[in-house]
């Protein structure tokens, strides 16, 4: 590999030298790296109505999150750290906002135990029956949060939801390839929290399915039905239907060389 010349801009960089190893064109992210920001991110939080603003998708300027995931997963910031910071915070935010790290904290847990078998249905097997002849293709709220994704390397929780919930219930080719897209493109993208909120989504990790439909969508970002070609002839207007559940035979064998 040849040396990189360190004058040039953060673009000219990844085109000349890493766009053989990049999904897809360079992009400013969302969320600047480094230890320094990370510090800075953590001093400026603020939860105050987190539990009343988490949900929150659009306008952006009405979201409740911290936008410290990315420094969280890649060690800058320590989930115990993030935990006594929001002490100061009124009961009903901090407890939402520590919900969110203790998923974090499970979640790791899990991944440790089960590893690469986290790419399979869980404690259920989910199957949906697929409309073909539905058109998902011009949905302005998949679309729009797919071009933030690309755009940002981020996505507010809700739309990770919408998203999961999209592409294993009703657009049911391969869940593993759409989560593989969120985790390619997320800055704080991991195979343990990112991967077990899609199975909570489907349902196959409580049995219980998460349906995402236009109520969501109205309730949460209003906007994005209203500028939609499909408003008055949406595709989601229910929850998905025909999904079964079929509880699995749980046999875990703890062995580090196939579970990694």
């Amino acid at each position: 590999m040849s040396l990189i010349n360190l004058k040039l801009s953060n673009k000219e960089i990844i085109n000349s030298y890493f766009l053989d190893l990049c999904c897809d064109n360079y992009t400013e992210p969302l969320i600047q790296g480094g230890q320094s920001n990370a510090d800075l991110a953590l001093h400026n939080l603020d939860i105050t109505n987190y539990s009343k603003l988490r949900n929150n998708v659009y306008p952006k300027s009405k979201r409740g999150s911290s936008y410290l995931s990315a420094y969280i997963r890649h060690g800058l910031l320590d989930l115990r750290e993030v935990w006594k910071y929001v002490e100061i915070f009124k009961y009903e935010d901090k407890t939402k906002y520590r919900d969110e790290l203790l998923w974090q904290e499970f979640s790791r847990h899990l991944y440790a135990i089960i590893g690469k078998k986290s790419q399979k249905f869980l404690n259920y097997s989910i199957n949906s029956k697929i409309n073909k002849d539905i058109d998902t293709q011009n949905m302005n709220c998949i679309n729009t949060v797919k071009k933030e994704l690309e755009e940002t390397g981020y996505m507010v929780n809700q739309t990770r939801m919408w998203f999961a919930s999209h592409f294993s219930l009703r657009e049911q080719g391969s869940w593993n390839k759409n989560e593989d897209y969120m985790f390619k493109h997320l800055v704080d993208g991991s195979r343990f929290a990112n991967r077990l909120g899609w199975h909570w989504v489907m349902g196959s990790q409580t049995g219980k399915v998460y349906g995402f439909s236009k109520f969501q969508v109205q309730k949460r970002a209003k906007k994005l039905c209203d500028e939609c070609e499909l408003n008055f002839k949406c595709p989601i207007n229910e929850w998905p239907q025909n999904i079964e559940i079929t509880k699995k035979n749980i046999s875990l064998e703890v062995d580090i060389y196939k579970n990694f």
